[in-house]
């Protein structure tokens, strides 16, 4: 929603929605086309359903998405809604409780991340762990994660990715989630989204293009201060697509992820500092 005022056609506007005060933000989309390349042949097929406008209504108290509503050439495609949002009232223990129906297989996966404190968090990695100074105005570190050194699972004796640790700083339900890890082969973070988003390249077998021209891959940033100072960082914003940047130095492959704008983003990782220890810090 922060990325969709950006975009051509983007537009802003305060209303009332069921008695509260909202933001109601519009934005044209781009149709996304698929181009498969088959015995020399050539077809394009529509990717997706066939949306060309949004409009999203966000609570202004809450920040909760309340209606999204699509749209095709004016006609109304889908809408979803929140109906009754009700704030700060008295909830039952029981209000978050699951209570599966009889004879319901239940599946459950651990994937080996553990809540810590940060100074925890720093001493269970092989590396100086960068956090960041400046965070979105309001963000508060909320939460500490940190995953297996190697997880042997994957079948794989060379694991990709080790050592991860993921930082969430929050303000109210909006959350940016800052993670670092050790990684095999950095350089494939060069071409590859580290959020494993697709870009379309002309001369690849498919790719996808908008009308009119391709779809844009990442800006690229040159990283000036921070412990990532001198690396190149990959800057991803548009609708429909989480803000993201990321960027490696050595074998640390750093992502900022969430609701943030381009420069808050870029803020972020310019301000990675070594942690040095902080009572402040611990969530």
């Amino acid at each position: 929603m922060r990325a969709l005022p950006a975009v051509a056609g983007g537009d802003v506007r305060t209303a009332t929605y069921e008695g509260r005060p909202v933001w109601i933000v519009t934005a044209d989309l781009p149709l996304l086309w698929e181009l498969w390349e088959l015995s020399g042949s050539r077809s394009w097929s529509l990717k997706g359903p066939a949306i060309d406008r949004l409009a999203v209504t966000v609570d202004q108290q809450t920040r909760l998405p309340v209606r999204m509503q699509s749209w095709y050439k004016g006609v109304l495609f889908s809408e979803t809604r929140l109906e009754n949002v009700r704030v700060n009232v008295a909830l039952p223990s029981n209000a978050f409780t699951l209570v599966f129906p009889p004879g319901t297989k239940v599946s459950r996966h651990d994937m080996g991340f553990r809540s810590v404190s940060l100074g925890g968090a720093a001493a269970r990695v092989g590396y100086s762990l960068p956090v960041p100074t400046k965070v979105p105005a309001g963000c508060t570190l909320s939460q500490v994660a940190v995953g297996p050194k190697a997880d042997s699972r994957t079948g794989s004796s060379a694991p990709q990715e080790t050592d991860v640790v993921s930082l969430r700083y929050a303000r109210g339900f909006d959350a940016v989630i800052v993670t670092t890890r050790r990684v095999e082969h950095p350089q494939q973070f060069a071409q590859k989204d580290a959020l494993g988003y697709y870009y379309g390249m002309p001369w690849s077998g498919s790719f996808s293009v908008p009308q009119g021209g391709y779809v844009p891959g990442p800006a690229v940033v040159r990283l000036t201060a921070g412990a990532l100072a001198g690396s190149r960082a990959r800057l991803v914003t548009g609708p429909l697509i989480l803000p993201h940047l990321w960027a490696v130095k050595g074998h640390l492959l750093l992502t900022i992820a969430g609701a943030a704008t381009k420069d808050e983003l870029v803020a972020m990782a310019n301000s990675m500092k070594t942690y040095q220890g902080s009572k402040g810090a611990t969530p």
